[in-house]
Order: C-alpha cells, then structure tokens, then sequence
C-alpha cells in the first residue's frame, strides 16, 4: 500500500468510528423504546432495565462527545441508579430474610428522558447526526 492511500485509510477512520458510534447509539435507543413498550414488564422493571442502558447510551456517546460536555453529564450518570426498598419478610413476628423490590420513581424519569436529549442535543451540536435529506448530498461533496 502506498502512502497516498494510507493517508486516506486514515482520513476516513475517525468517519468510520463515528458511523459506528452512531449505530451503537441507535441500537441503544431502540432498545430502550422496545423495554418501554414491553406490556409485560411493570414501570420499575422498565425503569430498572433501562437505567443501564441509559448509562451505556452516555458511555458510546462518549467518544463524539467534547471533553467539557463529559464532565458535565458524568455526576448525573453516577447518580442514575434504579431505586429500590428491602421489605423484611416476617414469620411468627420474626424476621426471617429480607426481599429488595423495586420501585418506579417519576423523577428518575424524567432525569433519564432529559439525559438522552441533551446528550442527542450535544451530538447535533456536534454535527454527528445526518443532515436533512434535501442537505446530504451538499455534505458529502464536503468530506
């Protein structure tokens, strides 16, 4: 291989980690929309379930995003953890185990809703999501 096509190889590997970036993304929110409809799982479930997700959503988004905006969200996604209660399980008034449940709670939603637009905000701000269609061609003739 020459040189001319080793700096071109090199030119489009930021471009390709970026598409692949994007795709993790997309599978991540997908995942997180099919949980959500899941009529079988209860809120706290869905809630639980998706918490990780949101978690990895930031983690993948991570390597488009700008070092500032990192360290802007990173305390909001320590914090983000599914809440949960321990209910002591009694026999005979003595208590025999305790039983973790979850539970679903409105303000970890909200937080989770807003984490992934902001973050999806930041990524547009970024330029890494597609332009409108009637655009796309103006954009690839300036890669």
């Amino acid at each position: 291989m020459d040189s001319t096509n080793r700096g071109t190889d090199e030119a489009k590997a930021p471009f390709n980690m970026a598409i692949d970036t994007l795709r993790s993304i997309r599978i991540l929110i997908d995942e997180m929309s099919q949980t959500d409809s899941d009529p079988l799982l209860s809120p706290a479930q869905k809630q639980s379930i998706n918490i990780p997700k949101v978690q990895s959503f930031f983690t993948t988004a991570c390597a488009l995003l700008e070092d500032d905006v990192i360290e802007k969200y990173k305390p909001i996604i320590e914090w983000l953890k599914p809440k949960q209660i321990e209910i002591p399980i009694t026999r005979n008034g003595l208590i025999k185990r305790k039983e973790t449940r979850l539970i679903y709670d409105e303000t970890i939603e909200m937080i989770k809703f807003n984490l992934i637009l902001d973050i999806t905000r930041e990524l547009k701000n970024g330029k890494y999501f597609m332009p409108p269609r009637k655009d796309l061609s103006r954009a690839i003739t300036e890669m």
